[in-house]
């Protein structure tokens, strides 16, 4: 199977920015979090296929047109984007797996193995790129950094260890989708 990472470059902002300052990632965190934690991949598992998309406040265009070059049976993506923080979370869970479409959850569980308790499972999440893929019919399931203090603002914030644990769940499973097959994994939801 073909592991395809897609990760929006979101246009929201007019002048958008963000600092790194004592482990702590702040400003336009949507999607600018994401795009640090896929540096990250792209710094310690080279081989790991990453797309950046665009347009992901509107239309999806980008993730549209990445999916017309893919295939249902032979490719799934990994979605990366943000989550809202709330303040009722446990601070050890560093993101979440969410929209997940035409995975059973034990094999999400089998991959993110050493993470175990860093993570919070959920079937279903936000509207994004996810539901672009699944709609269209491929294998799908994204990872959110969570972001404190609001997604859509210049006052968002998240942990570097938030960020380094969506990297390295990228490299996850990435590592144990890709010698795997679509019928291998899909099934009744668990």
């Amino acid at each position: 199977m073909n592991i395809i990472v897609s990760c929006h470059l979101d246009t929201v902002f007019r002048d958008p920015h963000a600092h790194w300052k004592d482990g702590i990632f702040k400003g336009a965190c949507d999607n600018l979090a994401g795009c640090f934690a896929m540096a990250l991949v792209m710094h310690n598992s080279p081989g790991v296929r990453i797309e950046f998309t665009e347009d992901e406040e509107m239309y999806m265009d980008g993730c549209r047109q990445l999916a017309k070059y893919s295939k249902q049976d032979e490719d799934m993506f990994i979605v990366i984007d943000v989550c809202d923080r709330s303040k009722h979370w446990n601070k050890a869970i560093n993101f979440t797996v969410e929209n997940i479409h035409r995975i059973q959850f034990k094999h999400i569980r089998a991959a993110l193995k050493p993470l175990v308790k860093q993570y919070r499972l959920r079937p279903q999440g936000e509207e994004s790129e996810a539901w672009v893929y699944r709609d269209l019919g491929f294998t799908v399931c994204e990872l959110c950094v969570p972001v404190n203090n609001g997604i859509h603002n210049l006052e968002g914030w998240t942990r570097g260890e938030d960020m380094w644990a969506v990297s390295e769940a990228t490299r996850l499973l990435a590592e144990y989708f890709t010698p795997k097959n679509i019928r291998e994994i899909e099934g009744e939801i668990d």
